[in-house]
């Protein structure tokens, strides 16, 4: 992909984003990148269904991790929660994938698009998750994404 700001002559050059939908169908699952070369990367993942979600709250979770702050992410699990709680590891890998990209810089709109596809296969057979919850969390970090994207790619101060 080819990004051009301003004039003809000034252009950026982007690896495309890997995106392995198959995560989605997994109930728990522990996120490992791997750096395979200089511009390709991956993203595991493996499943512990040792404590699948039996709707008996007796599970393990990983950390939720769809927001920017304590309050955010309190906010957008309870709606998880509440609505398609099924579903929480799948979209919580869609939050987990999209950190990354902001982290690499891909570009906020190339990462928002992967995010907002990635939350409509997670949650297609859910309408009440799809069209509340999947699009409400797409439409904030298209909205309000650019302080998150920038505070991303910026180094980590001592």
């Amino acid at each position: 992909m080819q990004l051009v700001y301003g004039s003809p002559a000034s252009a950026a050059q982007l690896d495309s984003i890997l995106f392995d939908p198959s995560p989605l169908n997994q109930p728990i699952a522990n996120i490992s990148v791997v750096k395979t070369s200089v511009q390709h990367h991956e993203v595991h993942s493996t499943t512990n269904t040792a404590n699948h979600d039996s709707g008996n709250g007796d599970k393990m979770e990983t950390a939720w991790e769809c927001g920017t702050d304590q309050l955010t992410k309190l906010v957008s699990e309870s709606k998880i929660k509440r609505h398609c709680p099924r579903l929480r590891s799948p979209i919580n890998q869609c939050c987990i994938n999209h950190d990354y990209c902001y982290d690499k810089q891909f570009g906020k709109e190339l990462c928002d698009d992967t995010f907002c596809n990635c939350l409509n296969t997670a949650t297609i057979n859910n309408p009440v998750c799809n069209k509340r919850d999947a699009r409400s969390f797409c439409e904030l970090v298209r909205a309000f994404g650019e302080t998150a994207y920038m505070q991303a790619g910026r180094p980590l101060s001592d």
